[in-house]
């Protein structure tokens, strides 16, 4: 039987009354009704809900920032692989896991100097044959690399190893500060690469660099499954309202309505502004953007947690991330559900700070090897968990500053680390992918060579070379630069240097590199997947 207009009519006039009485109800219990993104977000919208939220116009119009908080669907792409960055303040010797190595991939023939005993044990790993230092009778060896392949051999995953490049990075950096300019999450996100529900997520600790050429991208801070979760339904918000019989559903589209009515009230004004200008026009689009966004995500209650019995697509990742004790629980809990984001789709990324790196003050070796193992086992079920998933990964390990080994010739290796040093700077990338192999090529362009497994070098003095001048240490943004095209190579995009939005990285990078050198061939060694 159809429904006469003036039925359909009193209908909505009822549907109307009902949400308002929603919202009284909501309001009287101690909840006030945000009237701005500011009070959106401190009723408990977080993070990227609050964050799609428009802003006053004036914001609107003085504000470029704006136009980085919003992904509108045509400026993503999905085919992009999951970045993660490692990020270890303190200044970690990167030197003494990774063996560095001088030109072209020549070998010092002492490596007392960098803590590793005169001749360290070797053998060379990955697809590109890199090398690292390995445990022998007399020597434990690499802390951190031998840590990560006993995870991957006790769970049958070297094969992970074999499918997966590894570059040694020489780049100096100044010791414990935040001003170092390795985060990439801006240019990243300047090339499309964003996720389902949530923005790049900060795990374990802030972000500990600066963004390199580009403002960093906005974070969320995901220490837990709760802030993941209350990011993405309307949970904070709500708080202890309990509008009884299933209303809080209802309660979610009525709050969504706020923020609908609140956009298209400031579209409209900004249609009426005289001689309206093209970056009006933009902001307008993004708000248009931000209303999409929050009504797709509007009540939805996806499941993070990847302990959940219910968790989409098994236990598999609640496997790879078991509480053994060989890292604490804590940072399981801060670190596994961000990477299960990623690899869900929800985020396109994730920054995992850890601290404690900065381990020659007061420590002994021995306490530094266990901070280096650390890093070995999350890097081990980071990459475990790609291969899970059946994902693309790409992580980059940096670090900000170096240390000192007091040895020059001994045989030592358990002499405690000192003083901070700028020029014994390293950074690694990883890149994995579960269905083929990572190529990689070395360069030779006269006197500066370097082959497949690094990018740019250590001179003869165990210090990083400056010939490469991204090595400098004021030029930590030519050196995050690189790590990006490198990125791009590896997803098969290296055409999405020349978007616009990435114009300055390109002027950047072309800016350092010799007359009639490509950039790509100077700056990467990742050159795809075969």
């Amino acid at each position: 039987m159809s429904i006469s207009k003036k039925d359909k009519y009193f209908r909505l006039l009822k549907q109307k009354q009902e949400k308002k009485e929603l919202l009284d109800s909501y309001l009287r219990g101690g909840h006030r009704a945000p009237k701005s993104r500011r009070e959106f977000l401190a009723s408990g919208l977080l993070s990227f809900t609050g964050s799609l939220l428009a802003p006053t116009i004036p914001q609107l119009i003085s504000s470029s920032a704006w136009a980085q908080e919003v992904e509108c669907s045509e400026s993503t792409d999905n085919s992009l692989p999951v970045f993660v960055h490692l990020q270890l303040a303190g200044g970690a010797a990167l030197f003494a896991n990774a063996l560095p190595c001088k030109n072209n991939g020549a070998q010092f023939d002492n490596y007392a100097r960098l803590g590793m005993g005169p001749q360290p044990n070797r053998a060379n790993f990955f697809a590109n044959n890199a090398p690292f230092w390995t445990q022998s009778s007399t020597s434990m060896g690499s802390p951190m690399f031998n840590q990560f392949f006993s995870v991957l051999t006790a769970s049958n995953d070297m094969d992970i190893v074999n499918q997966a490049a590894f570059i040694q990075i020489s780049a100096e950096s100044i010791d414990d500060t935040a001003n170092n300019a390795q985060d990439i999450s801006g240019m990243l996100q300047a090339a499309g690469l964003a996720g389902s529900q949530l923005p790049y997520l900060s795990a374990a600790g802030t972000n500990r660099f600066k963004g390199a050429v580009l403002p960093s991208a906005n974070l969320l801070r995901s220490n837990s499954v709760a802030a993941i979760e209350g990011s993405i339904q309307y949970s904070g918000a709500l708080g202890s309202f309990d509008g009884g019989n299933n209303k809080v559903a209802e309660i979610h589209g009525v709050l969504a309505q706020l923020i609908e009515n609140l956009n298209k009230y400031q579209v409209e004004q900004m249609a009426r502004q005289p001689n309206s200008h093209e970056s009006q026009k933009t902001f307008r689009n993004l708000i248009q953007c931000a209303s999409q966004k929050n009504t797709s995500i509007q009540g939805q209650s996806p499941i993070v947690d990847i302990f959940a019995s219910n968790y989409p697509g098994g236990n598999d990742l609640a496997t790879v991330w078991n509480k053994n004790g060989v890292i604490s629980n804590t940072l399981i809990d801060q670190v596994s559900h961000s990477i299960g984001a990623c690899m869900s789709g929800m985020s396109p990324a994730a920054i995992i700070a850890l601290g404690g790196y900065d381990y020659h003050v007061g420590r002994t070796r021995a306490q530094a090897n266990a901070k280096d193992l650390e890093t070995g086992d999350v890097l081990a079920r980071i990459l475990q968990s790609a291969k899970r998933r059946n994902k693309k990964i790409f992580v980059f390990i940096s670090t900000d500053g170096s240390l000192n080994s007091p040895n020059d010739s001994g045989a030592d290796e358990t002499v405690n680390w000192t003083g901070d040093v700028a020029n014994r700077s390293m950074g690694y990338i990883l890149a994995y992918d579960p269905t083929g192999t990572v190529s990689t090529s070395g360069f030779n362009g006269g006197s500066y060579q370097d082959s497949s497994f690094q990018l740019n070098h250590f001179d003869p003095d165990y210090s990083v070379s400056n010939v490469n001048p991204m090595g400098a240490i004021d030029a930590n943004d030519l050196y995050a630069s690189a790590v990006f095209l490198n990125y791009l190579n590896f997803a098969g995009k290296a055409n999405l240097i020349d978007k616009a939005e990435l114009s300055a990285v390109k002027a950047k990078l072309e800016s350092a590199v010799p007359s009639g050198v490509n950039i790509f061939d100077y700056f990467t060694r990742i050159k795809g997947v075969s």
